[in-house]
């Protein structure tokens, strides 16, 4: 009996790939400093080549899954660290990628002429051009380089792969939720040694996630699968929604357990963002409301900060409870973390005054903004060297926003505006048009992860980690595939 044709080249690949494997341990324990370079670019072109000529989605999947395992590691014993095995991944689909177009192959027309696709290239491509002005052009030019790597291959390539179907946003979404739900016990356990206190949530999540709050934003992204499919589908079985109510009742407490309250509130907004959508709000009515609240905070701030000014509740505080937690963060008096957040908010409004245009170039935050912090301003917790910050006290501008604003300048932070916008405008017309009933579920789960994102966004910034910028970019791409979908179905019909 012959095995199909498929069947033989996946043993193939595999079998190419684990001799490759091997060899390339025996180079690291018995070649010189000068081989094993080259053996590890060697391995990593034959490993592209190889997985160009069978099946790029298979491996993006791949990626995926090791992305919450990743951890920082050195290469070569040297000061150069990488993210293993995720950036190494994300090489070697780049290149796979890049020969497939060299020989002919082509991305689907329908993907690149989408607005969403124009406006992503052109947020990757004017923070680019803001290196011109950057004060430290190497550092912005190496942001620059991870930051075009990423788009390449969470968004471009995930565009592609959706378009022509070869696997979906859920796919890639349950993927990585399984690999979290691994990673969640293990993080679940190391932080039951501490008897789960919040004091040791931060780093609890070592060393797959670097804190916290980056492992809170990302467990937001796809807590809504199992979520809204437990909601929304009423003709599961009952084992199928008891796997589900389960799932999604362990992820939830993994969820709690970060202890995030930027977290807590990006994942309560979204729900409540999503509901709106279910419920038929259209994405004027969001717009309208997102304008009318900021200029209420606007115009009411001198009044509103003296207010918050009497909240002395400390989510620092000794065994500090989940209703002094929910209270401090509106305290901007004593909580070192919110002091320090508006220190760093302040200080990237004061880079933006002085170079409205191109900002200080992408990278440049954490090196440059230590000289526009104000004594009075600062916190026991505020950062006076980059280069010895203590552990949890480092981070950047804690706003992806404000980072954009005082990196790139105003023409980046407007095109970052109408693009998530959009994805929102896109999110809402797909969920209210489509007679596709799994669309209309895909679409509502990314809009649901989306918004928590955006949300999280206020408070801190992850865009330039992989583990959250493949979830980021990957829902942009969702939203563009199914929207290009529901079109081609309105026009059949």
């Amino acid at each position: 009996m012959h095995q199909p044709k498929a069947s033989l080249q996946l043993k193939e690949i595999a079998g190419a790939l684990t001799l490759l494997f091997v060899l390339m341990l025996a180079l690291n324990a018995f070649a010189s400093d000068f081989i094993l370079p080259i053996a590890i670019i060697l391995f990593i072109f034959s490993s592209a080549y190889l997985i160009a000529q069978f099946s790029i989605s298979s491996f993006f999947l791949l990626l995926v899954f090791s992305m919450p395992f990743s951890s920082t590691q050195k290469f070569l014993n040297s000061e150069v660290t990488l993210m293993i095995p995720s950036e190494p991944f994300s090489a070697i689909i780049m290149l796979a990628f890049a020969l497939k177009l060299l020989f002919g192959y082509s991305v689907s027309s329908k993907v690149w002429k989408h607005p969403l696709f124009f406006m992503v290239l052109l947020f990757i491509a004017l923070q680019s051009i803001a290196i011109f002005g950057s004060s430290m052009p190497i550092v912005s030019i190496k942001s620059m380089l991870i930051k075009m790597c990423y788009a390449t291959v969470f968004f471009v390539i995930a565009a592609d792969l959706y378009m022509k179907q070869q696997i979906n946003h859920k796919d890639v979404l349950k993927t990585y939720m399984i690999a979290m739900l691994c990673v969640g016990f293990i993080i679940f356990y190391q932080h039951w040694d501490y008897g789960l206190s919040k004091e040791y949530s931060g780093t609890a999540t070592e060393p797959f996630y670097a804190d916290h709050t980056i492992y809170s934003a990302c467990l937001a992204l796809v807590i809504p699968l199992p979520l809204l499919s437990l909601i929304k589908n009423e003709g599961y079985s009952f084992f199928k929604k008891s796997g589900l109510l389960l799932l999604m009742t362990i992820l939830l407490l993994f969820f709690f357990l970060t202890y995030c309250r930027a977290g807590w509130i990006s994942f309560i907004a979204a729900a409540l963002i999503t509901w709106s959508v279910a419920k038929g709000i259209s994405f004027s009515q969001l717009l309208l409301f997102t304008i009318i609240a900021v200029a209420t905070l606007f115009f009411t701030w001198d009044d509103l900060s003296a207010e918050l000014k009497k909240n002395k509740a400390d989510s620092n505080a000794k065994n500090a409870d989940i209703e002094q937690q929910t209270k401090s963060v509106v305290n901007i008096t004593n909580d070192q973390s919110n002091a320090e957040r508006l220190n760093r908010w302040k200080s990237a409004l004061r880079m933006f005054a002085d170079k409205p245009l191109l900002g200080f170039g992408p990278g440049t935050y954490q090196f440059e903004y230590l000289s526009y912090q104000r004594k009075s301003e600062m916190t026991r917790i505020s950062v006076t060297s980059p280069y010895v910050a203590k552990k949890g006290k480092g981070g950047t501008a804690h706003s992806e926003y404000l980072l954009l604003l005082s990196e790139c300048g105003i023409l980046v932070f407007i095109n970052w505006l109408v693009l998530i916008f959009s994805v929102l405008y896109y999110g809402i017309k797909i969920y209210h048009t489509s007679s596709s009933q799994a669309d209309k579920l895909q679409t509502l789960i990314i809009i649901f992860g989306f918004s928590s994102y955006l949300v999280h966004g206020l408070f801190n910034n992850f865009l330039d980690t992989d583990k959250a910028a493949i979830l980021f970019y990957s829902s942009i791409a969702g939203i563009l595939s199914i929207s290009i979908k529901s079109e081609l179905m309105h026009r059949n019909d």
